[in-house]
């Protein structure tokens, strides 16, 4: 596994990140594995030397969290899970940008949680570049802790707006990651190389059944035209 810096911090992680969204409970959403189920998934990506797992306190309301740390604490070493036993993350990262709270408010709120301590790092998700910038502008102005990274997704109808946050991110050393980057299974398709497209009968999988949300985002007629391309530039390079 090879491992990187988190943009200009001295927090080394690898270079791939499991999401854990799909780790709950199923009463949640009906595609949602179990903890029997999402186990083996954390074990093998721990074999596989990852150290970085991004989960959320929306996912399975709690539920992937509580998950993901029993399975940590059961999967590594006695050592690595006393460190684990402390009260604070390396990276706290807001899910959204709050068009109802004045920026100023949200990144005090921010600074105060990393000077008690409780996070190392803040991070930013899920906004335009323009709101970005100016949250960054601000931090920097008021002194306050500031992002050092940029989480996006990349769909037919977000890609311009996730795409022109890496030109805001670049000059100032932030990490740049992408959420969903196989976007909710749909890129790797099925046996064709093509995702499943929605039909009375649904999908292959339970997701693809089941996950409006996610149908609403990945199945436009855009995303077949960019996995089409995607595949063409796979088979290319011997893919």
């Amino acid at each position: 596994m090879e491992y990187v810096n988190l943009g200009r911090t001295g927090l080394r992680v690898s270079r791939l990140c499991l999401g854990t969204m799909t780790f709950g409970s199923p009463a949640w959403r009906p595609w949602i594995l179990p903890e029997d189920a999402s186990r083996p998934f954390i074990r093998r990506a721990l074999d596989a030397g990852i150290n970085f797992f991004d989960t959320a306190d929306m996912y399975s309301r709690g539920v992937s969290e509580e998950i993901v740390g029993r399975a940590l604490d059961d999967f590594t070493t006695r050592d690595q899970a006393a460190a684990r036993g402390t009260d604070y993350v390396d990276l706290y990262q807001i899910h959204r940008f709050d068009s109802h709270t004045p920026i100023e408010e949200t990144l005090e709120a921010l600074d105060a949680i990393v000077r008690a301590g409780k996070a190392r790092y803040i991070g930013a998700s899920s906004m335009y570049a323009w709101q970005f910038a100016q949250m960054l502008q601000v931090s920097e102005r008021r002194g306050w802790a500031r992002f050092v990274s940029m989480q996006t997704t990349t769909t037919s109808s977000t890609a311009r707006k996730s795409a022109r946050c890496f030109p805001c991110a670049a000059p100032r050393a932030l990490a740049s990651f992408r959420g969903a980057p196989w976007r909710a299974g749909s890129w790797p398709g099925t046996a064709s190389g093509r995702p499943v497209r929605r039909t009375r009968e649904g999908g292959d999988t339970l997701r693809a059944q089941t996950d409006e949300y996610a149908q609403s985002l990945y199945y436009a007629d855009a995303d077949f035209r960019v996995v089409d391309r995607v595949v063409e530039l796979a088979r290319r390079h011997g893919g």
